[in-house]
């Protein structure tokens, strides 16, 4: 949660005295300062020096998060002065969510801007920002046309981090972190373009990070300014994001179009969440097979599959997930089958009632407009040619005809004299020999 809301303004306690009294009160940066609503009134404590201290103690937890001296003070004082200055303080944001500069004060938010395709430009006004000692945070989105969108914030300070502990700046997502990159300014722009910006969650950030030669208490530290590029596991606007299908609109991929991908993602994402949905049941009551398993794509794969134990469908429907992918992305390496059972999935993805299950999901998620904008082709809608295209051939088709049963058994007869190997439901999650080379 707090990497969502980073970097928070944090708000300033400050007082305004006299001999007898101070009155305390609450600045947040966030608003005009020229707006009335900027300075909130939060309580009248006795004489000016007790008034320094508490405010000095409530900004340096708003900061750190620690209220052990301010409820020291507070001690000393009214049940309702306190009372209020404990609400106040509640009021903050959590002290997570702040960017910390130097002597660990808040830094504050300068400036934001945003930036569409032009990383030269965005790098450049980065690097201008570390030589002048300003803090950078670069986030990615994707914005309401699916292009993908840089946002960032230009902050007030620099902070500095030991070797090692340049993660623990800025609150990682619950996600898991993928890679971290390590540009120097000039490669600063290459990692801007890399293309897992257009389909991960990603930012990036820079920071001193402080090296010390020897025993610290007989060695000087150095300190090294170092940019910071990290990727999370999380899709990037998984349901929004079709700024890749137009980038590859110019490209030949022969039957793969843009709209013929497009509607094979689509197809792969129904055929995911129909097992996903499926395989949720409780495992308690479902046991290790599926017979009482409601999934449309179970029954629609060929019958020698339907009797197969839960963790076979599993595999299945993980594989469903990484197809899908590879569709969306247009990685055509990725997309080609590993195993048999990604075959089928393609297989099945391409057959007309699935291609019309897709198309009719346009209309539920809003994709129509997107699908006409896409380039068109004289290959569109040739799916019967998606499958060899992929794979080399249809073999896995054979599966579905009840003539052909036992084709499935390399010892088969036919099977053998066709050369198609092992389709038995026990090979279908084995990698290809082409495959394992890339594992």
């Amino acid at each position: 949660m707090s990497s969502l809301h980073f970097p928070n303004t944090a708000p300033e306690f400050l007082a305004i005295s006299t001999p007898a009294r101070s009155r305390i009160f609450l600045l947040d940066d966030s608003v005009d300062r020229a707006s009335p609503a900027a300075l909130t009134p939060v309580a009248t404590v006795p004489g000016a020096t007790n008034a320094v201290e508490l405010v000095s103690e409530l900004n340096r937890a708003v900061a750190t998060g620690n209220r052990d001296a301010v409820n020291t003070i507070l001690q000393g004082l009214p049940n309702a002065v306190a009372q209020a200055i404990e609400k106040a303080l509640d009021s903050c944001p959590d002290a997570e969510t702040l960017a910390l500069g130097f002597d660990d004060q808040p830094m504050k938010v300068l400036g934001e801007s945003s930036f569409r395709t032009n990383v030269e430009e965005l790098a450049l006004q980065a690097n201008s920002a570390m030589n002048l000692g300003l803090q950078y945070l670069i986030r990615n989105s994707v914005d309401s046309d699916g292009e993908l969108e840089f946002s960032t914030q230009l902050l007030s300070d620099e902070a500095e981090v030991m070797a090692g502990h340049d993660w623990s700046w800025w609150p990682a997502p619950a996600h898991t972190l993928r890679e971290r990159l390590k540009p120097n300014p000039r490669t600063l722009a290459a990692a801007l373009a890399d293309p897992r910006w257009e389909t991960n969650v990603g930012r990036a950030y820079w920071l001193w990070v402080e090296e010390i030669d020897g025993p610290e208490e007989i060695s000087d530290s150095t300190a090294t300014a170092e940019w910071v590029v990290e990727f999370f596991d999380q899709p990037l606007g998984p349901d929004t994001n079709f700024r890749i299908f137009h980038i590859r609109d110019a490209i030949d991929d022969g039957y793969l179009t843009a709209r013929n991908r497009f509607l094979l993602w689509r197809s792969l994402w129904n055929i995911s969440v129909d097992l996903d949905g499926a395989l949720s049941e409780d495992l308690d009551t479902a046991g290790p097979g599926v017979e009482g398993m409601e999934s449309m794509v179970r029954d629609d794969m060929p019958g020698i599959t339907h009797r197969q134990p839960r963790v076979w469908w599993e595999k299945l429907r993980d594989s469903a997930d990484r197809l899908c992918e590879a569709a969306r992305v247009g990685d055509l390496s990725q997309l080609q089958p590993r195993t048999v059972g990604e075959e089928a999935l393609i297989a099945l993805a391409v057959r007309d009632d699935y291609i019309g299950w897709a198309r009719d999901s346009f209309e539920m998620a809003d994709y129509q407009d997107v699908f006409d904008s896409l380039h068109t082709s004289e290959d569109d809608g040739d799916w019967g040619e998606i499958l060899p295209a992929l794979t080399g051939d249809t073999d896995v088709e054979m599966l579905w005809q009840p003539h052909l049963d036992g084709i499935d058994d390399p010892a088969n007869e036919l099977n053998r004299g066709l050369g198609i190997g092992d389709y038995r439901p026990a090979a279908w999650h084995s990698l290809f020999n082409r495959a394992k080379g890339g594992e």
